[in-house]
């Protein structure tokens, strides 16, 4: 029998690579934390 192996995630530390493309939204997201603004992220 095949095991199912979950191609996410889910603990532990993300590896850098994972984050990709994500310049202007991780700017944004720091300046709302810095500012203390409550955000929601979905995905």
């Amino acid at each position: 029998m095949n095991a199912i192996v979950n191609p996410f995630i889910v603990s532990g530390k993300i590896p850098d690579k994972y984050f990709c493309d994500r310049q202007t939204e991780s700017e944004m997201l720091m300046r709302f934390v810095g500012s203390q603004e409550h955000v929601v992220l979905m995905s």
